[in-house]
């Protein structure tokens, strides 16, 4: 199945919505979709846009430069923090 199709056959399931799908399709190798919510929005404002906010769109356009694999960017740059002194990273 294209990823398109994954996300739409997940989607139907009664109680998974946009980012449960998203997050889904990353744990069967599709990196595609960003899997956006409230703490992601938040974390991609203070990242790199000052805390101001954008729209998901913006922010979608931000990764679209990773192809397929954006939605796997979006998530190790929004928890980067998590690990950044572990691996010295700025």
């Amino acid at each position: 199945m294209t990823t398109d199709e994954l996300f739409r056959k997940v989607s139907e399931i009664k109680v998974v919505g946009p980012y449960a799908a998203g997050n889904l399709l990353k744990l069967l190798g599709h990196y595609d979709y960003l899997a956006i919510d409230s703490w992601c929005r938040m974390k991609f404002f203070e990242l790199h846009k000052g805390g101001r906010k954008v729209s998901d769109k913006t922010i979608e356009k931000f990764y679209e430069k990773y192809g397929e694999w954006r939605g796997l960017f979006f998530w190790l740059d929004v928890t980067k923090d998590w690990y950044k002194h572990q691996y010295k990273l700025s």
